[in-house]
């Protein structure tokens, strides 16, 4: 997920349509997992199965350096400020000082694979979720559970709605295998979750989670093969929802994108085609923009960067693309 600060001057329709590709690199040797945007913009990190973090300028696609010779494959990132998170299909999680360019910690307690990383916005806080159907927020500084969260089924995704930097996390929103959205407060010691959203098609995985800039509104995208926009205040969809005959998810860890300014969603199907809808538009079908051909096979991840002008994709074709 990339997250940016509130600064950068974007206003409602800012943010741009992609419509062609500037450049493009093969991200890794093999088979490519995860991708994060730096909060600042300026670098891209991705990685895969060839066991390497590798940091791109987000301008050129040129490589800037890496992380190499690791004991697993990322399997999924996040990034916010001047650090990194990788989560391992050894239950893992590592976190890295970019600044350094080193291993600052590891998070260990899961039991399973890493599935979802979300960093808070405090310097020591985090979110992990694991195929052992556990949720942990994490006291990174002192490498300790805080609280842990056994869900009904395994979890595909997390995201947080508190940003500000000196607040500590509050609320998260997970997305599920069973076709659900649970809403947590982590302020209290409860298993429960605070709302239970079943908006998509039962049992067809809830891929991917995205709060909007203004916290107003949750992005979902599932393996129904639609996107759709929940009302973070009463829990409930709004609108109709985001689709077309040819958008369709090949893999349950394909992740979308927001833009800064809340008025697209980007992501990609399994033909390589990437996919851009207007979250302001009163007609989805009106609303859907295309361009095929740029990815060969599935695209998993898609992020806008800070400046809402630029778009960079990663595919299951190891490619990198720049928008």
């Amino acid at each position: 997920e990339a997250r940016f600060a509130n600064d950068f001057g974007l206003g409602s329709g800012s943010s741009i349509v992609p419509s062609y590709v500037v450049q493009t690199v093969d991200a890794n040797t093999s088979e490519c997992y995860s991708m994060a945007v730096v909060e600042s913009g300026r670098t891209i990190w991705t990685g895969g199965n060839d066991r390497m973090l590798r940091c791109w300028d987000s301008q050129t696609l040129a490589p800037t350096h890496k992380i190499g010779d690791l004991q697993y494959a990322p399997l999924c990132l996040d990034s916010l400020g001047d650090r990194l998170v990788a989560g391992g299909p050894d239950g893992v999680c590592r976190l890295y000082h970019l600044a350094a360019n080193r291993l600052s910690g590891t998070l260990t307690g899961h039991t399973d694979k890493i599935t979802a990383v979300c960093l808070g916005p405090t310097h020591h806080q985090a979110i992990t979720a694991s195929s052992d159907r556990t949720m942990r927020v994490w006291d990174a500084d002192n490498v300790a559970t805080t609280r842990s969260i056994l869900c009904p089924n395994m979890i595909c995704d997390v995201s947080i709605a508190d940003e500000e930097c000196a607040a500590p996390i509050t609320t998260e929103c997970s997305s599920h295998y069973d076709g659900a959205l649970r809403v947590w407060d982590l302020r209290g010691a409860g298993s429960n979750p605070v709302a239970v959203v079943s908006i998509h098609e039962p049992k067809k995985a809830v891929t991917c989670a995205r709060w909007t800039q203004d916290r107003n509104r949750v992005i979902s995208m599932g393996r129904d093969n639609t996107i759709r926009v929940t009302d973070a205040r009463m829990w409930q969809q709004v609108g109709t929802p985001l689709s077309h005959d040819k958008f369709n998810l090949s893999s349950n860890v394909v992740k979308m994108g927001i833009s800064p300014d809340s008025s697209y969603v980007a992501c990609g199907s399994s033909s390589g085609t990437l996919f851009v809808w207007s979250l302001a538009a009163s007609s989805p079908s009106a609303a859907v923009h295309m361009v095929p051909d740029q990815h060969h096979g599935q695209i998993l991840h898609v992020s806008w960067l800070p400046d809402g002008r630029s778009v960079v994709s990663m595919g299951h074709d190891k490619r990198l693309c720049l928008w």
